[in-house]
């Protein structure tokens, strides 16, 4: 990053330090703002006319390569292969150009964010204010703060797959035609990887590359306005183009932990159920219609000869509450479809299945994860996928008091208008429950009415929290890192180790959300003797014991309950994204999280192979000590010593080389 659109964190310590040192601190305080304020002019000029200029320089090589394209596709050989392989080589150092620099602004984005906190902060120790929180406030609403590199990334996605259309000369591309539709079920390798904040932008740049964003609901043809919206005769999309799509998941557990248990230890037909919805979701009257997907995963060892795999179909909101009851009549339900195709029977099979886990299991919503999710993927192939989530935050969702006294739901009332206390039916409000939360004085009660009392009334049908909830502190768990899930159908191509490298990428094995959160938020539900996910005793060495909040700048406070909020509606505002606001910094500025770290984790295949190394000789060694008492039965007595002497060295040495090589595994 070019120093001179850094800002000069001495410069403004000095001018807060001479402004301590004086009796008029009002005329020194002013000084010091109007420095401040010319260091993020300089910046807001720099970021905004950056983008203006990456963004054009996209476009324009998506302009000359659509126009070679053109002409190469009408095939009267106004372009030779020679010409034409001169072109692709030109465009790729352009476009790996442009890649490079919208990481470099993302990245400047992000260490002046930070430097100018750390600005304030020290002002605020060396004068005694309190300026950092309307600071920060300030500060996520300037120029170079809402530059949208993710727009670039977009583009420069788009761009990519033009790229690749004209090196495969396959003019007439069929991708570009139909949007991505996710399968019922999945059968993939899956890899996760821990990537640090400030990689994040270097890992998108470098994947798209090789394969397209993938929009829900979008195909490539549709965004193709993005580069270039006057020429290209493409309508623009009527909803937001945004390169990640809020995604939120409750799970179900017992309040005993049986599923995290049996997830946890890996037994065989392990499931998890969760119910999963894109998008915003303020569970209102004008969110009944909002699809909720149902999903089991799955698991099967690797001896049973079976794949692990997930399913899943989906309800409209307004169906869930009494599906989790089992007060939803299936039967009837799917007679919408068609009730012979083998989909439908499908469909009817695992929902009465998933229906009967979670009666006699007592299953209730017991955590919810909350995230924005980019997806990279080809939408007429599934043979590799990437997801990359950030913004991870964990939300308890247990609410034993409100979920027991829950009754059958009255019909025919109506919904009054919003904070009018009366009647509610579930056709209006469709079952989301305000739930319960702290206020600051730590006494628990929902914002919106009394929700035991409307529970026994039967008025509600509530089946998670909604974001009416004010969260206390302990209730949330913010991950600090972005998620990357490497999905894979055939071996893993080189491209993408290298992405990984560069990206400095943690490979985490068997990483889950659902363990994490449950280990931090519900760990009081668990037995002594159940493993905790082995990741998390290298959160608790790094004094991450609670989880619940991280070291910070001081700013957790700016907002907090809207800011949780968020978490429940999916309206996530500003301060909660990865680096345009001030909460979300305030979790990696100044903290051991900003700096990456070896997270411990043990290769299991090497691990097996030592314990199978050391039984082999072990073996072996039984097998000479046999012949050594054979000897004695025949009176060859040195050759019996020799024997079991023999064994006993090959048992100690044996011991000794695993010893060994565990060391160095797990070192």
């Amino acid at each position: 990053m070019n120093s001179r659109y850094r800002v000069n964190l001495r410069l403004l310590q000095e001018a807060a330090e001479h402004a301590a040192g004086k009796e008029n601190i009002q005329v020194q305080v002013q000084e010091y703002n109007q420095l401040l304020r010319k260091q993020i002019d300089l910046l807001n000029h720099y970021c905004t006319i950056k983008y203006e200029e990456l963004l054009l320089e996209i476009q324009n090589v998506a302009k000359h390569i659509r126009r070679v394209t053109q002409i190469a596709s009408e095939g009267n050989d106004l372009i030779s292969e020679k010409e034409l392989s001169i072109i692709l080589l030109s465009s790729e150092r352009q476009l790996t150009a442009a890649g490079e620099d919208v990481v470099a602004l993302e990245l400047c984005i992000r260490e002046n964010f930070q430097l100018l906190i750390k600005s304030i902060i020290n002002f605020d120790n060396i004068v005694m204010t309190s300026a950092a929180p309307w600071f920060i406030a300030q500060l996520t609403r300037e120029g170079f703060a809402n530059v949208n590199s993710d727009q670039l990334l977009i583009a420069l996605s788009l761009c990519w797959e033009k790229w690749r259309l004209l090196e495969s000369r396959d003019w007439m591309d069929k991708n570009n035609e139909n949007a991505w539709k996710p399968p019922e079920s999945f059968v993939r390798n899956t890899i996760k990887y821990w990537i640090r904040p400030d990689k994040v932008c270097k890992c998108k740049a470098s994947i798209v590359r090789y394969l397209p964003y993938l929009i829900f609901g979008l195909s490539i043809k549709e965004l193709s306005y993005i580069l270039d919206p006057y020429e290209i005769e493409s309508e623009k999309p009527k909803q937001e183009v945004c390169d990640s799509q809020l995604v939120s998941s409750v799970y179900f557990d017992s309040d005993k932990g049986y599923s995290y248990q049996r997830r946890i230890q890996r037994m065989e037909k392990a499931e998890l159920i969760r119910f999963r919805w894109y998008g915003e979701n303020a569970q209102t009257v004008h969110d009944k219609a909002i699809p909720i997907f149902v999903e089991r995963k799955t698991h099967h060892e690797s001896w049973s000869g079976q794949d692990s795999v997930k399913e899943r179909f989906s309800l409209p909101q307004k169906k869930i509450y009494d599906y989790i009851r089992g007060q939803l009549d299936l039967d009837q339900w799917v007679q919408h479809l068609d009730p012979e195709s083998k989909k439908t029977k499908n469909i009817l099979k695992l929902g009465k299945e998933i229906s009967k886990s979670i009666q006699q299991r007592d299953l209730q919503p017991m955590l919810r994860t909350s995230y924005l999710r980019s997806a990279f993927q080809r939408s007429d192939r599934n043979d590799i996928r990437f997801s990359l989530d950030t913004n991870l935050c964990m939300v308890d969702e247990y609410n034993p008091e409100l979920w027991d006294k829950m009754g059958p739901v009255d019909e025919g009332e109506e919904l009054p208008p919003k904070g009018v206390p009366s009647k509610v039916s579930d056709d209006d409000f469709d079952g989301h429950n305000p739930g319960d939360g702290r206020n600051p004085g730590g006494d628990r009660r929902a914002v919106v009415g009394n929700m035991a009392e409307r529970g026994r009334g039967g008025k509600y049908r509530p089946w998670c929290k909604t974001d009416h909830e004010i969260l206390s502190g302990n209730q949330v768990v913010r991950f600090p890192y972005a998620v990357l899930e490497v999905k894979l159908q055939t071996e893993q191509p080189q491209w993408v180790s290298k992405m990984l490298y560069d990206c400095g990428a943690t490979m985490v094995y068997k990483f889950s959300k659902f363990q994490h959160g449950f280990a931090f938020l519900h760990r009081n539900m668990l037995p002594p003797d159940v493993p905790l996910p082995h990741w998390i005793e290298d959160f608790e060495n790094r004094g991450y014991v609670q989880g619940f909040q991280l070291p910070s700048v001081g700013t957790n406070q700016l907002s907090m309950s809207q800011g949780r909020r968020g978490l429940l509606s999916g309206t996530i505002p500003g301060a909660l994204r990865l680096r345009d606001g001030g909460m979300n910094d305030s979790f990696y500025v100044n903290t051991v999280y900003s700096r990456g770290r070896n997270v411990k984790k043990y290769d299991p295949k090497s691990i097996f192979a030592c314990e199978r190394t050391l039984m082999h000789y072990c073996r072996k060694a039984l097998f000479v000590f046999a012949a050594g008492l054979a000897a004695f039965q025949k009176g060859w007595n040195a050759s019996g010593i020799a024997a079991i002497v023999s064994g006993m060295a090959c048992v100690i040495y044996s011991f000794l080389v695993y010893k060994t090589r565990m060391h160095k595994i797990v070192k």
